[in-house]
């Protein structure tokens, strides 16, 4: 039989913080160079990355090309450089999504909805007369839209929707129009 007890904290030893108490300053100390290490590697990893950012995005239009020169001994000299480029490229980035939200481009989109309404209104009276006239019982597949007022790219994916719904529509009445037309040569 083995004894599966829970797993406890121990006094005296077996948790990060009594660990941290019981080691020598020497083993401190190591762990401290292996954590900054560590911390340099990463940091390494991630200028390197926003670097090739500044080179693919931007041309090199900060690292000019010469990463690997120093013109000054600062050690912070590529840190004050990669945030300048992170920064640069979120003005860029909210400079792109503040066009989506530009009034101009609001305007467009309501003049678009404005004339989707429309044609839905006309596409619906068009179907009723149609389905009047044959004497059929079928209702009208025009369901209304909501168009977000703060999200051109929602409004315009609605847009898309009410079109295949347009499509969809004159396809049945192109349907009906020529089985009337193919019942009134038989009939003739």
């Amino acid at each position: 039989m083995s004894d599966n007890k829970a797993a406890t904290p121990q006094p005296g030893g077996t948790g990060s913080h009594a660990r941290r108490e019981t080691d020598s300053p020497e083993a401190q100390i190591v762990k401290l160079r292996r954590s900054i290490v560590q911390q340099l590697t990463s940091s390494g990893k991630l200028l390197h990355a926003v670097f090739t950012l500044d080179r693919d995005y931007f041309g090199s239009r900060f690292t000019g090309g010469e990463q690997n020169e120093k013109t000054s001994d600062d050690p912070f000299r590529d840190i004050a450089l990669a945030t300048q480029i992170v920064e640069t490229l979120t003005e860029e980035l909210q400079g792109s999504s503040a066009f989506a939200d530009s009034p101009v481009l609001r305007d467009n989109i309501s003049s678009l909805v404005a004339g989707i309404e429309s044609v839905r209104t006309q596409a619906i009276a068009l179907e009723r007369v149609q389905l009047d006239a044959l004497h059929l019982n079928a209702t009208s597949d025009f369901t209304p839209r909501t168009y977000p007022d703060n999200n051109p790219l929602a409004c315009l994916a609605e847009a898309g929707g009410f079109m295949r719904d347009l499509s969809g529509a004159l396809s049945r009445a192109k349907d009906r129009f020529n089985a009337a037309t193919m019942m009134l040569h038989e009939a003739e």
